[in-house]
């Protein structure tokens, strides 16, 4: 009969599963290297999972930071384009409004950021080659280090973020059209009233503040003008500043006073009206047959695609030069001489006539007006125009203020500049009413109401920020920089960083 094994026999296995031979002993040593090898897989993981989230948390703080840095070189460079420009200025303000420890705008997460600022000339930008030295831009750069926490692990102590900023200013250059009306009577070449000035010195410091100015022009888009206020000129004389050549513009002789008698002092005496009596409006035809005269003395130039006779030309070094030679803007305003009594109607209006018909029809229509006393005189013979009656002629800076007004509602834009208003006395001048046999006035005349220098000349100006007041005789260049500056503001704005650089 066969043997049975019985169950038991199974010990066998048992002696198997423990023994170091067999199949089974090898499947049982392969588990367990396996889990080794897990483990220390899991474990470096874990590793890497912490060091990466760490670097997540040290770029993300890099991140922040980076942003502020990029605020703050922003700001920088708007602030700073607002000073274009003037280098030195533009560059420390720049610094001042940056994310520099203590700066206007410090990064507040790390204290170590360092700021750079640099004017530029933007060749993507109108104004490059402008007469100002092109420029027209300015570069805020900023860098921080910034310390990481995780990072530190596989040995990455710090990062370095940066930031750049480009602002450029003007951005657009819209083209001007500009008059300038200069007040150039009597009180322009005197001390204090009665005491003469040979040697004229506030008309000689308001004519070097308009040189200033139309420095500040572009030639190749600006186009510029020149109107004096009464007395008025015979228009014949208007080209060679007057009679003779070169001794400056005289008060016009026109016809006799016919407020005088005949035969009484002053009726025929050149001069003794100072051509108040002239026709005016010039553009209309003197029904005596006179010649007509004149306020503008310089027609508007520039732009016109023949740079020879602007007012700006470029020397042999390339430089931008006042075209003293060729310029008829120039060269009349250097034949400015002072005399007669102060009056602003007629040529703050001849002055917008002028920018009527020579101006350009999509460009901005500017007047800057100086004067340095009160409106006293009335002048006559001006036809069907609306100072030609008894109401205005007794206010003549109520006169000013309204032909200001009138020009003001067309979109021409007035600067006004005070000069010396008070000439020495302390309080403004008062405006007085002509007088009424001879057309001037004297301290005994009767006060306009409502009006005096300084209050009229204020209301001549477009705002009230647009008017320049100068209290103290001197110089002028500063208020008329002011002005061309004020011109060219409001147009700074950020731009792309990759806008190329010229040398």
């Amino acid at each position: 009969m066969p043997r049975t094994v019985p169950f038991s026999a199974s010990v066998s296995f048992r002696g198997l599963d423990c023994g170091e031979t067999g199949f089974g002993a090898r499947v049982r040593r392969a588990s367990s290297e396996e889990n080794g090898q897990a483990l220390v897989i899991t474990a470096i993981a874990m590793v890497l999972l912490m060091v990466a989230v760490g670097l997540v948390v040290d770029v993300g703080h890099a991140m922040l930071v980076q942003r502020q840095l990029q605020a703050g070189v922003d700001a920088a460079a708007l602030a700073g384009a607002q000073h274009l420009p003037d280098k030195t200025m533009s560059e420390a303000v720049a610094v001042q409004y940056s994310a520099n420890p203590g700066s206007k705008n410090a990064v507040n997460t790390v204290g170590n950021a360092t700021t750079t600022a640099s004017v530029s000339c933007l060749a993507g930008v109108p104004g490059c080659n402008r007469r100002d030295g092109g420029v027209n831009g300015i570069v805020v750069k900023s860098s921080s280090n910034v310390a990481t926490w995780f990072g530190r692990v596989i040995g990455i102590n710090q990062m370095t973020v940066h930031a750049m900023a480009t602002a450029c200013a003007p951005c657009s250059v819209k083209p001007l059209d500009v008059m300038i009306v200069l007040d150039r009577t009597g009180s322009m070449c005197q001390f204090s009233p009665g005491h003469d000035d040979p040697n004229c010195t506030d008309l000689k410091n308001a004519r070097a503040g308009v040189r200033a100015f139309v420095q500040n022009l572009d030639p190749s888009i600006d186009k510029v003008g020149l109107a004096l206020t009464p007395p008025v000129l015979d228009q014949s004389w208007v080209a060679n500043c007057g009679n003779p050549v070169g001794a400056g513009y005289k008060p016009w002789a026109g016809t006799p006073n016919p407020n005088v008698p005949t035969g009484a002092p002053g009726r025929n005496l050149d001069g003794r009206y100072y051509g108040y009596d002239a026709y005016w409006p010039s553009w209309v035809p003197d029904p005596r047959g006179q010649t007509p005269s004149r306020y503008v003395v310089a027609s508007l130039e520039g732009a016109d695609g023949t740079p020879a006779d602007d007012y700006l030309v470029k020397d042999a070094q390339g430089n931008w030069v006042l075209n003293d030679a060729q310029s008829a803007f120039l060269q009349r305003l250097g034949c400015t001489s002072g005399a007669g009594s102060t009056s602003y109607a007629l040529a703050i209006e001849e002055a917008q006539h002028e920018l009527s018909v020579h101006g350009r029809g999509n460009v901005q229509d500017v007047i800057v007006f100086l004067s340095d006393g009160a409106a006293n005189t009335w002048p006559k013979n001006t036809g069907s125009h609306w100072t030609n009656s008894w109401g205005w002629g007794q206010r003549p800076c109520a006169m000013g203020v309204q032909a200001a007004t009138n020009v003001k509602q067309g979109g021409t834009i007035i600067y006004s500049i005070g000069y010396d208003l008070d000439a020495g006395s302390g309080a403004p001048e008062k405006c007085r009413q002509p007088n009424q046999s001879d057309g001037h006035s004297n301290g005994g005349n009767p006060v306009e109401s409502g009006y005096d220098a300084y209050t009229a000349i204020q209301a001549i100006a477009s705002t009230p920020q647009q008017f320049y007041n100068k209290p103290n005789p001197g110089d002028l260049t500063q208020i008329f920089l002011a002005i061309a500056k004020d011109l060219s503001a409001s147009r700074g704005r950020l731009i792309d960083n990759t806008s190329p650089n010229l040398p």
